[in-house]
């Protein structure tokens, strides 16, 4: 995997499939070795970073993806937690095209039927996940570790949810989009982080279960991002 022009050329255009393939083509970089030195994984990483900043604030995804909290600071320090981080955005974004493609044949066809699908959260759900995400927001405001710039694009993000959340809903992305938060925050505060990592948990499994109940699937399924197969891995 080389950042060149040839490479950056050959993407697709449509920016999260995009960024989903920059992330694929790294992970499976890092995980395979390939002869690939530290060092050389390292400067990999950096051209890697520096090309989902760039390509996240051309397509105005950076309040989704928070590339740009994440800074060089040691080989084992960043670059492990970064493939992780890499690891979990393209599994979600994986997934989100799955869930894209799934809402779109429920759109279809309930248009076909008369009928649109929702997600549907009980009431008393509903009137937790508004108070867990108040209490997001104060934990949040009070955490001092983190920088400010960050802290505010968190925020921002929160108040959109917030503006969203009904009863009522078709699309959950925004909820599964908080466990990238929660890596990053890991990642950079540490053990401060615990309080909101364990907010968001809590709300992500909130969601889950409306969503399962939705999808129809077993009453004790857990979430849990997809494993990636070792045949998957290979060129």
């Amino acid at each position: 995997m080389n950042i060149d022009e040839p490479y950056i050329r050959s993407l697709p255009a449509d920016p999260r499939y995009a960024l989903w393939k920059i992330c694929d083509d790294f992970y499976a970089e890092g995980i395979k070795g390939k002869g690939i030195t530290e060092d050389e994984l390292e400067k990999l990483a950096i051209d890697v970073l520096a090309l989902l900043q760039i390509h996240t604030h051309k397509h105005k995804l950076q309040d989704d993806y928070f590339f740009d909290d994440i800074q060089p600071k040691g080989y084992n320090e960043w670059v492990d937690g970064f493939l992780d981080t890499i690891a979990i955005v393209r599994n979600r974004v994986q997934a989100e095209f799955k869930v894209s493609s799934l809402e779109q044949s429920k759109a279809n066809i309930g248009m076909l039927m008369g009928t649109e699908f929702f997600y549907t959260f009980t009431d008393g759900d509903l009137d937790k996940i508004q108070k867990l995400l108040e209490e997001l927001r104060r934990v949040i405001n009070e955490t001092g570790d983190i920088q400010a710039d960050h802290k505010s694009r968190i925020l921002r993000r929160l108040q959109k949810l917030e503006s969203e959340l009904k009863k009522n809903m078709s699309d959950l992305d925004r909820f599964y989009g908080l466990l990238v938060e929660a890596s990053v925050l890991a990642e950079k505060i540490g053990k401060h982080s615990k309080p909101i990592v364990q907010l968001i948990r809590t709300i992500v499994n909130i969601v889950w279960n409306t969503q399962s109940r939705a999808e129809e699937l077993p009453s004790d399924s857990h979430f849990a991002l997809p494993e990636t197969t070792e045949e998957e891995n290979k060129v």
